[in-house]
């Protein structure tokens, strides 16, 4: 399996690996920084531009994925434009880079492309030469080169506005790492989230919680709630809580007058705990009835920011 392979069954299966629908917008788009390799719209219009990387993520795919933003705003200024990459192994440190600039990291492995291309059909042609025990899929041609930009409603992808997106082994899994507390306070958290999927989305594999963006009709999705459970993916104890990112809201567009009225109304509930930029809330100490109103609070302000 080469990058390109890889590249290409995301752009013909996104669903498939990033678990919410999207539209083919553009693939290898050229410009005088480079090629941007896929290029996605969401049922928003938001604009997603993905890094596709074999093996590690090197460090320059950071910088390179930052002037593909630079480059697809200039040429449309209007579009909210969002950054995400994709590689089998994503070192740790390169990810707190990404997740400081706002990109979104996806730890894909290359068994999940291959066991994804065998439900598919899909063939990998840069196996062609190789002996059956060397590959793990049968061959035939990559059929795309240079795909140009496609104009909205184009495409050949299924995507449509009434799929939502399925998380179910992810939240599962967070789900595990929680206490019987965080159980139930989560579990209430994602079914809200489902019946707002229209105006939010969560995103996985944010250090060892999960990241809840709301949408705002001049900024696209930003992020306003991290989740965390009672413990990491290694198994160590970490405290089990609520933050609010503001800091990562205001820098992504988010007006200043949303955030400060959202902190207002979620310490006139419960106290806050941390500083201004990223105040928290521990799930253990929450009542009953304090958890259903921080998440009424929660979706209620989601609601706000889709009309913003």
């Amino acid at each position: 399996m080469v990058e390109r392979e890889m590249q290409e069954l995301l752009w013909r299966y996104p669903e498939r690996f990033l678990n919410e629908p999207l539209k083919q917008f553009a693939w290898e788009t050229s410009s005088n920084v480079g090629r941007a390799d896929l290029v996605f719209e969401d049922r928003h219009g938001r604009l997603l531009i993905i890094e596709v990387k074999r093996g590690k993520l090197p460090r320059g795919a950071i910088d390179q994925l930052l002037d593909y933003f630079g480059m697809m705003k200039q040429r449309l200024p209007d579009k909210p434009v969002e950054l995400m990459v994709v590689a089998n192994s994503i070192p740790s440190e390169r990810r707190l880079t990404c997740e400081s600039r706002d990109i979104e990291c996806r730890e894909i492995s290359e068994k999940t492309f291959r066991e994804i291309a065998a439900e598919v059909g899909y063939t990998f042609a840069s196996e062609a030469n190789l002996s059956p025990a060397a590959s793990e899929a049968p061959i035939s041609p990559s059929p795309r080169r240079d795909t140009p930009v496609q104009k909205v409603g184009g495409g050949t992808s299924n995507w449509s506005f009434s799929r939502a997106a399925d998380s179910t082994s992810d939240s599962l899994d967070f789900l595990s790492r929680c206490d019987d507390k965080g159980k139930n306070f989560f579990t209430a958290l994602f079914e809200a989230q489902k019946a707002a999927s229209n105006h939010t989305k969560i995103t996985w594999k944010h250090e060892s919680g999960f990241s809840l963006h709301f949408y705002f009709h001049r900024v696209g999705f930003a992020p306003v709630v991290w989740g965390f459970p009672g413990r990491n993916h290694d198994g160590r104890s970490i405290r089990q809580r609520l933050d609010f990112p503001f800091d990562f809201s205001l820098r992504a567009g988010v007006p200043e007058t949303f955030v400060n009225e959202f902190g207002a109304s979620l310490s006139s509930i419960v106290p806050l705990s941390g500083g201004g930029k990223r105040p928290n809330i521990p799930v253990a100490t929450l009542s009953s009835a304090e958890t259903s109103q921080i998440i009424e609070n929660i979706f209620s302000f989601a609601a706000k920011a889709s009309k913003n």
